[in-house]
């Protein structure tokens, strides 16, 4: 029996994992001898590992590509559920009993109850706390023992506490996949939003924002060795004062949000920017926002946008590799 972990801490594995795995080991059920890590730190995976050799379980971590997942038909298995699945266990959480009790008492109207409805089946990969990700991960499960030509009924997915357990259990079970939950592992970054008002994240951010910048000022000013013709001194300003300084006229600009695809210099293609290609506007008239540190905008990119004329704007500190690029940040205000 093989079993994978939907994601790894010291606590889980002593408490909820390993304990579960010694004693399937003492009673007569199958053996679990190889265990498999989604996500982990390093000190837990390597706890796990040493750990479980000591009772003769192999432990890993669990590498794969969403693109080589897919059903017995060929299809790829993050739109398949996007596409039918989702939808399916969708209807089955509806119908339990938790849910219509929620819409009968309070008597809920409109097209409150689609809204409640969409709310079950958001996608997100990274919010471990979502039904599509459990899905997702039900069916890698069974993908990988597909792939290892291992039996029906030999996976069990080690799941974290979330809404309708109920619906995804029965959902794996169809899969062969035995889903065991346990409590999720503290998100540091989200009780720290919870204590800190808006106002407060507002000024972490800033402060991000900052230690950025300068770490940006330090990198040119090393690549310039001495020949900087842009004083320190008038950069600093620039970083620090921009609070205090009502910011200079300029001409109106239509701002876009970049997702990924540029494609300025082959109109055939979809672009972010598809509506001005064919239009009388100029390139001086477009600002383009990087918010997205998966899709960075680095130097390829900032030639194709400079050939046009088009300015961009980081929203993000990790959204640019080039220093150079302006960063777009505000001091929260004291009222």
């Amino acid at each position: 029996m093989v079993c994978f972990v939907e994601n790894l801490t010291l606590r889980t594995w002593l408490v909820s994992v390993l304990p579960r795995l010694i004693l399937r080991r003492i009673r007569t059920g199958p053996r679990v001898e190889r265990c498999y890590v989604v996500d982990s730190s390093r000190f837990a995976l390597l706890m796990a590992r040493a750990s479980g050799c000591l009772v003769g379980i192999c432990v890993e971590k669990f590498l794969f590509r969403l693109v080589d997942v897919r059903d017995e038909a060929g299809l790829l298995i993050r739109l398949r559920i996007a596409r039918h699945d989702l939808a399916e266990v969708q209807a089955d959480a509806m119908r339990e009993p938790v849910f219509r009790d929620f819409v009968q008492e309070t008597k809920v109207e409109g097209r409150l109850p689609s809204y409640l409805a969409k709310g079950i089946v958001t996608i997100s990969l990274s919010d471990r706390g979502t039904l599509w990700r459990a899905l997702l991960l039900v069916q890698i499960c069974a993908w990988k023992m597909r792939t290892q030509g291992i039996k029906d009924s030999a996976a069990m997915l080690f799941l974290e506490r979330r809404p309708w357990f109920g619906a995804i259990r029965r959902y794996a079970s169809r899969y062969g996949v035995e889903v065991v939950r346990f409590k999720p592992a503290l998100n540091i970054s989200r009780s720290v939003r919870r204590f800190l008002t808006p106002k407060g994240i507002a000024w972490l951010r800033t402060l991000r924002d900052r230690i950025y910048q300068l770490q940006c000022l330090w990198h040119h000013r090393q690549q310039s060795l001495g020949q900087d013709d842009f004083p320190i001194s008038d950069r600093l300003a620039m970083i620090f004062g921009e609070a205090g300084r009502r910011p200079q006229p300029r001409a109106p600009k239509v701002v876009v949000q970049h997702f990924g695809q540029l494609d300025l210099d082959h109109p055939e293609y979809y672009s972010d920017l598809f509506f001005w290609l064919p239009s009388s506007l100029s390139g001086s008239d477009i600002l383009i926002l990087f918010g997205f540190s998966q899709d960075p905008l680095n130097e390829g990119k900032w030639a194709e946008l400079k050939g046009h004329g088009v300015e961009a704007v980081a929203t993000y500190p990790g959204a640019t590799t080039i220093p150079s690029v302006p960063l777009f940040t505000h001091f929260p205000s004291l009222g």
